[in-house]
């Protein structure tokens, strides 16, 4: 019967760190803080936040990959455009002796 009693004290205070229903368990100073938390405040255990450096580089990234994009497709047409102005030209220039 005791080894049943540890047991569900057992499972109670697991249940208990867990869930957050005790404050003390937010602290800090005693590296209690999950994997995905930081200390935010003065012993107090916050979910990481995402740096902004890193945003700001993504979006960055992101921005010189379109502006890469549309520069690639630009010159594509604008190569397209002659080459077919020139063989519209050959054309009609093989066409006129007739």
């Amino acid at each position: 019967m005791a080894d049943f009693t540890k047991r569900i004290i057992f499972i109670i205070l697991y249940w208990i760190s867990e869930t957050r229903l005790i404050s003390a368990l937010d602290y800090c100073e005693w590296g209690i803080c999950k994997e995905e938390e930081e200390c935010c405040a003065p012993n107090k255990c916050c979910p990481k936040s995402v740096n902004t450096f890193y945003i700001i580089a993504w979006i960055l990234a992101g921005l010189l990959v379109v502006a890469i994009s549309c520069g690639s497709l630009l010159r594509h047409r604008k190569v397209l455009c002659r080459f077919f102005k020139h063989r519209s030209e050959k054309n009609l220039l093989i066409e006129q002796p007739d």
